[in-house]
């Protein structure tokens, strides 16, 4: 009886959550882009919110706690939940047009999760197990080293205002678009060491590195002006420390934190009428993912398709030479401006460069990665490596699957992995 009782909450609390994404996307698509959404009040989306309530609770009740169950939860809520939400407040898309693009991410979201969770051990994997003394040297040289290489490399050129951040990108881009060392360097310091510290600090009560980790964040805003990184040590270090505490699987932990979130949101808008959350936060996690990902069906179901021709891979499948990559295409196309990088997740990326052949194919692969980040887990047994999935998720619900290999550093951070202490190895030494 108790046990139906938690099942009936937990029900209740996927429909709680969903009605709080869909009011505050329908807020977001009002107040910031002067849509008239339709009435929250019909039937339709009623449906939606059951059909999407129904599904987050199923893969609540039937994943575990592991990386696969964070980067799925990530995945779900920030991109295929908005997808169905996007349609009721955009007047320029509609169902009809596109519900064959959302069965198949939906379908693909499946097939991702049933290989990254399946039981079929991956035998050639072999850790490395380092005291924790060498991760640490390892990090704290490494950080230090990416600040003094950033400082060196833009000196003068270092800016710390908010208000020239955009003209500081497009420099920077020149600057990393001359220097492939540097880019990569760049990637690899920024996207992926600097929430690794802080993650590294949360979860072993190390707090040196939490400040180094603000301090190289800090030194990477004032190179290139990524609002992202400035954030990314304080996200990754308290969403270590509540995880900690909560101790739940992925989908459950991720749905209380944007149940939470929403509800400060609306509690900004309605109580004290300022909307920073929603706009600095909620719309850039939730509603412009969404908005990207029909931009690129839109355009790329009538316009040829790129087959990664905009990046390394591409001599492999086209001899075309694009004048802009898919994300500037679409900048240029969408927003007038061909100097805004319009990227967009692993499915509408995948779409841009194969079609609708494209998202299964890149959903597999995308399960065969999380499914080698789970063996390693499964070895390590460490809560660093559950963390860091929740970055690989965000990569790629933001951008495609190549190029957050290299350009965003998830194909480093798992070899990083490799080399976390084992969970019980650090236990022996705190005893």
């Amino acid at each position: 009886m108790i046990l139906k009782f938690q099942f009936l909450g937990l029900f209740l609390l996927t429909i709680f959550a969903n009605i709080l994404i869909a009011i505050n996307m329908q807020y977001t698509a009002q107040a910031y882009h002067s849509i008239n959404s339709p009435n929250f009040y019909n039937i339709q989306l009623f449906i939606v919110i059951i059909f999407l309530s129904l599904l987050s609770f199923l893969l609540i009740v039937n994943s575990e706690k592991n990386p696969s169950s964070i980067i799925g939860g990530v995945l779900f809520f920030t991109v295929l939940v908005p997808f169905f939400y996007f349609l009721h407040l955009e007047n320029n898309f509609s169902f009809e047009n596109f519900y064959f693009h959302l069965i198949l991410v939906l379908f693909s979201f499946y097939l991702f999760k049933m290989i990254a969770d399946s039981k079929i051990k991956i035998s050639f994997i072999r850790t490395i197990n380092f005291q924790p003394i060498f991760l640490e040297y390892f990090l704290f040289v490494f950080m230090l080293f990416g600040c003094f290489l950033l400082i060196y490399s833009f000196g003068e050129a270092m800016s710390f205002g908010f208000f020239d951040i955009y003209d500081r990108r497009i420099e920077t881009q020149t600057e990393f678009s001359q220097n492939r060392f540097l880019n990569y360097y760049n990637s690899l310091f920024a996207g992926l060491m600097v929430p690794f510290a802080a993650i590294y600090a949360a979860a072993r009560d190390k707090y040196i590195f939490f400040f180094l980790s603000i301090f190289s964040s800090v030194i990477c805003f004032g190179a290139f002006g990524g609002k992202g990184v400035l954030l990314s040590p304080f996200l990754a270090f308290f969403f270590t420390k509540f995880f900690l505490l909560l101790n739940l699987n992925g989908y459950k932990f991720l749905l209380i934190c944007i149940t939470i979130f929403c509800i400060f949101c609306l509690i900004e808008i309605f109580l004290i009428s300022t909307g920073f959350l929603n706009l600095y936060f909620f719309r850039r996690i939730f509603y412009v993912p969404a908005k990207l990902s029909f931009w690129y069906f839109d355009y790329f179901s009538n316009n040829p398709l790129f087959y990664m021709s905009d990046s390394i891979f591409g001599q492999f499948f086209t001899s075309n030479s694009p004048d802009y990559d898919k994300a500037r295409t679409i900048g240029g196309n969408y927003l007038g401006n061909y100097q805004s990088h319009a990227n967009s997740n692993i499915w509408s990326s995948a779409y841009a460069d194969f079609g609708f052949i494209g998202i299964p194919i890149f959903s597999m692969l995308a399960g065969l990665i999380t499914k080698f980040i789970n063996e390693v887990y499964k070895i390590k047994q460490s809560i660093i490596i559950i963390v860091y999935s929740f970055f690989v998720g965000l990569v790629w619900a933001q951008t495609s699957l190549n190029t957050s290999l290299l350009s965003n550093g998830i194909f480093f951070g798992i070899l990083l992995m490799l080399f976390v202490p084992k969970e019980k190895n650090l236990k022996k030494l705190e005893t």
